[in-house]
């Protein structure tokens, strides 16, 4: 069934968003804020957006018209049954502002991906911007995609994540929030609420250790490869340590974590990827041959992923007393490399006024929402 589908953002993941669903057959809305409109510009005046794929993932390309490109919030989101919010972490908060007055009680929100506590933060912001409406939400482990523009008015599509994790917010939705997004998405799986969610999210494990070790390369501005060059066996293994103290947050097997290997083969593995070891997967994969290292700290791999994803967790694992050794010295790490006080605008418990419930009050606020919670 054609669903009426509003996306908020206008990068690389909104572009591919609405060409794949546009080429699925629903009405898709394509909306930017006003002070970021020449990103959608040239889509605006072609009316729809250019969608290259790579065959291996089943998705059609061409041209996908859309219905609306918009940088009108109102009349974006008037008729929408679901609401992709696809921005960078750092924008949920002004994205939630933006879009909080016209949001209704029959909406699905989905952040894509919300990071660790997104959606916490965005549900906040909604409220305290005046809107009670009953809204339910969901998060996704990540982005459904590997992708990036081609041009102003274009999209490659490489890979699309099969079984990637989604849980609404409060998790006492999750079938109802399951069932109408499997009918946009029908390769998700259900996760058990946003902790495992955020938790799930790889880049903070993977894509800072590559940069903390390529330090120097960065610098230099080197031309090198991401994944296959600068993924060796040693970085890996820095990686691994990251790993195991994020599942060892799941020692109990309450939020279904699986490693990084594993998750990346039940992604990507239809698609060609395969390996023994996260290292061995990222260096030999079929979706990433052109991924370019960064050639500048200043880059999401450190200013997205630090602060939004490494220390948030870093947050959880020390307060529920975790091991996070590794995890604690790739923030500290890139602190240092980076000149930047990361800790000081991380979206951490504390930063949301969390951080004095217990392990208990905050999984009854993920299940039942801020209503029973906080």
């Amino acid at each position: 069934m054609a669903r009426r589908i509003t996306i908020l953002g206008g990068g690389n993941g909104a572009f591919a968003a609405a060409g794949h669903l546009t080429m699925d057959g629903h009405e898709v809305t394509l909306f930017e804020c006003p002070e970021f409109a020449s990103s959608i510009e040239a889509i605006r005046k072609l009316g729809g957006v250019n969608l290259k794929t790579l065959p291996s993932n089943g998705i059609k390309e061409g041209f996908a018209p859309l219905r609306l490109i918009t940088t009108d919030i109102e009349a974006a989101l008037a008729d929408a049954e679901i609401v992709l919010v696809i921005v960078p972490s750092f924008a949920h908060k002004y994205m939630a502002r933006v879009a909080g007055p016209h949001l209704k009680s029959s909406q699905l929100v989905v952040l894509a991906p919300g990071n660790l506590f997104g959606v916490l933060e965005f549900a906040r912001v909604v409220r305290e911007a005046g809107n009670d409406a009953d809204i339910t939400y969901a998060d996704l482990d990540c982005m459904m995609y590997a992708c990036r523009k081609t041009d102003p008015t274009g999209v490659w599509l490489r890979g699309y994540k099969h079984s990637l994790g989604c849980a609404a917010f409060p998790a006492e939705r999750n079938d109802e929030a399951f069932e109408r997004l499997s009918e946009v998405y029908p390769y998700l799986v259900k996760k058990d609420n946003i902790l495992a969610t955020g938790m799930s999210n790889p880049n903070f494990a993977i894509h800072i250790p590559i940069m903390l070790f390529n330090i120097a390369n960065i610098d230099r501005r080197r031309d090198m490869l991401f994944y296959a060059d600068c993924m060796t066996e040693s970085v890996g293994m820095f990686i691994d340590a990251i790993d195991r103290e994020r599942m060892a947050f799941d020692r109990n097997g309450i939020f279904s974590l699986v490693d990084l290997a594993e998750q990346d083969r039940r992604w990507y593995g239809y698609q060609g990827v395969h390996g023994s070891t996260i290292a061995e997967m990222g260096a030999t994969s079929p979706l990433y041959p052109n991924s370019r290292m960064p050639t500048e700290k200043d880059h999401r791999y450190f200013t997205e992923d630090v602060p939004y994803g490494l220390i948030p967790a870093l947050s959880l694992l020390k307060k529920f007393g975790y091991p996070h050794t590794a995890v604690e010295t790739a923030a500290n790490a890139a602190c240092i490399l980076c000149g930047q006080d990361f800790y000081a605008e991380a979206r951490t418990l504390e930063h949301l006024g969390l951080d004095e419930l217990s392990g208990t009050d905050l999984l009854r606020l993920v299940e039942h929402g801020f209503s029973h919670g906080a």
